[in-house]
């Protein structure tokens, strides 16, 4: 008897227990097809492979493309809630460009790159999203070499550190999110919202419901919403911006700006217009209003050049009242001033006022001024101020190297012990550096500091809880400034002190030839 039959006469003396055994070979198909939907397919990692088809994920399938370089012709293709994740790979399409193999999502399917590249060697190649599709690019990955990138529906594009190599990007989106991102592309798309946060962009014509753009680099920028616009630090070229829920743009610089539609500009500039005008011109559309801005930085000092927290009013030159604003303990006051309004017709000064600082019944007098840049203006009291205090403050020396010992003290009015008081030193460069100490059983304190920069410091003591102790007194002391100068370099040392070491010499000489001559002489 042979092996084969052997095998057929032991299956049917088994046949008895058949049915179990179906059942079990039915439930581990059971757990490999539940399997093949919630884990990753692995295709190899390694060196370079070349594929003679492309890439199919489809059925709520993920694949994992993990360390590899895949050249592939064919395409790829995401759909039906497929994932296809690239990581740390390239993946090419044609191996000579010889065929123009596209990437196409579509159904909720998914792509993304991480750490990757999706490369293809025809100019002709496309990547098309839509129905839901999604393609995300993180950590430094790539796309090169496409045609173009249609989107068409309610689609996203999420580029997080990445780079788009695509000649044209269009169609409709739902989102357009670009951070740490750059695209020589000529963008020309219609999306829902539109995040930009620090991306350099060349050509970018969007139609959108809402854009937030800061930090980033357009070679020119034409920007359409139905609601509200932010842009913060940008430099743009030719630029239109228009939007029906209302615009604000700060500290941006423009080729030439055209707005359309209601909003505010603060510190934006121009290299259109007059070369007279500072700031250059901004231009609006018909039915729109643009109120510019400019920054006013005032600090009030009174006679002995102590800075004053006082109250700053900005007044009309028709007697009308501007604004308020309240300088710090420093006597700064910082606040964006009204300068220009701007429509389709021409463009209205209401930048000359007149500036008061006053504390008590203390004032400055009123001094004008015109609106028509940053300003920068110093306001005097002609007094010496008492300004009520809990805090007091004091320094060892007024002038120290950079790198020598400055003993702060001081104390507050309240014999407590275990209070909280901050001590901030104010750089030269306007950088705070705070420390906290503890008040003594008689509410004095003590620092040490080491000035690392030359220049000008100021320092200052804040009682936290004075407020709670004492009510019609500031809780902060009168700001002191000492002079941190840079230490001599060597041979600048040795210049200063050669004078002396010449004298020294010459009187060492002079007396030991006057003794020498009064021996002769004897």
């Amino acid at each position: 008897m042979g092996p084969g039959l052997h095998g057929i006469k032991e299956g049917r003396r088994a046949s008895t227990g058949m049915p179990l055994t179906i059942l079990l070979l039915l439930l581990v198909l059971l757990l490999l097809s539940f399997t093949s939907f919630t884990s990753p397919r692995l295709l190899p990692a390694g060196s370079q492979e070349v594929s003679e088809r492309g890439i199919l994920v489809q059925g709520d399938e993920r694949v994992l493309v993990d360390g590899a370089y895949l050249i592939l012709t064919g395409n790829v293709t995401v759909k039906d809630n497929g994932t296809l994740i690239l990581k740390g790979s390239v993946v090419q399409l044609s191996i000579r460009g010889e065929e123009d193999y596209n990437v196409s999502i579509s159904g909720n399917g998914r792509i993304l790159l991480e750490n990757s590249t999706l490369l293809s060697l025809s100019v002709a190649s496309q990547i098309l999203l839509s129905d839901r599709a999604n393609l995300t690019l993180a950590s430094g990955s790539r796309l090169d070499g496409f045609k173009s990138l249609t989107s068409n529906g309610t689609c996203g594009l999420i580029v997080k550190d990445g780079s788009i190599g695509v000649k044209g990007i269009t169609g409709r989106m739902d989102s357009l999110r670009l951070e740490d991102a750059e695209s020589q592309s000529i963008l020309e798309v219609e999306v829902n919202e539109l995040h930009a946060l620090r991306f350099k962009g060349s050509t970018v014509k969007v139609r959108c419901r809402e854009a937030v753009i800061s930090d980033s680099n357009f070679g020119s920028l034409a920007l359409n919403a139905s609601g509200t616009v932010r842009l913060t630090r940008v430099d743009s070229g030719d630029s239109i911006i228009s939007s029906a829920g209302g615009f604000r743009l700060e500290d941006s610089s423009f080729k030439s700006l055209v707005l359309g539609g209601q909003g505010e500009a603060y510190n934006v500039v121009t290299k259109s217009g007059s070369l007279l005008k500072a700031g250059g011109q901004i231009y609006a559309l018909p039915n729109s209003t643009v109120r510019r801005f400019w920054y006013l930085t005032a600090t009030a000092m009174d006679i002995a050049g102590v800075a004053v927290p006082a109250r700053i009013r900005l007044i009309y030159v028709n007697g009308t009242e501007a604004l308020q604003v309240q300088a710090d303990i420093l006597g700064k006051a910082y606040t964006p001033v009204l300068a220009e309004i701007v429509n389709s017709s021409r463009t209205l000064f209401v930048g000359n006022y007149v500036i008061e600082a006053s504390y008590m019944n203390y004032s400055t007098g009123l001094t004008p001024f015109a609106m028509d840049s940053n300003k920068e203006l110093k306001l005097r009291f002609r007094d010496v101020i008492p300004i009520p205090t809990t805090t007091h403050l004091g320094i060892s020396r007024l002038k120290l190297l950079v790198g020598e010992k400055l003993k702060v003290s001081g104390w507050i009015e309240a014999p407590l012990q275990g209070e909280l008081v901050e001590i901030t030193y104010r750089r030269p460069d306007g950088i705070e550096v705070k420390r906290a100490v503890r008040t003594l059983e008689d509410g004095r304190f003590t620092d040490e500091f080491i000035p690392d920069t030359p220049g000008a410091w100021t320092v200052y003591a804040d009682w936290l809880g004075g407020s709670a102790y004492v009510k019609d007194k500031q809780t902060a002391s009168r700001p002191v400034v000492f002079i941190a100068e840079s230490r001599p370099k060597i041979h600048e040392a040795a210049i200063r002190v050669m004078p002396i070491l010449i004298i020294v010499v010459a009187s060492i000489i002079g007396l030991a030839y006057m003794s020498l001559q009064k021996r002769k002489t004897t």
